[in-house]
């Protein structure tokens, strides 16, 4: 872990990285599944998915995350 520390300057655990990467790990799956459905895309210039008011409205009663996606 020195490693990490003397390229980064952040003194972290293998515990804290894990834990970390695990939360990044889920939060893709989550963002993979969303952008493959139909009607949905990816906004390269603001920076976020782009779906019709219906498909949020449908999407936030199932899945929270979805309506963290959209700010």
């Amino acid at each position: 872990m020195n490693g990490f520390k003397d390229q980064t300057g952040y003194a972290l655990t293998k515990a804290q990285l894990k834990n970390k990467w695990d939360g990044i790990k889920k939060d893709w799956r989550i963002w993979k599944r969303l952008i493959s459905e139909t009607g949905v895309g990816w906004s390269a210039e603001l920076g976020t998915i782009s779906a019709p008011d219906e498909w949020w409205k449908a999407k936030s009663q199932v899945c929270f995350f979805s309506v963290c996606l959209k700010l």
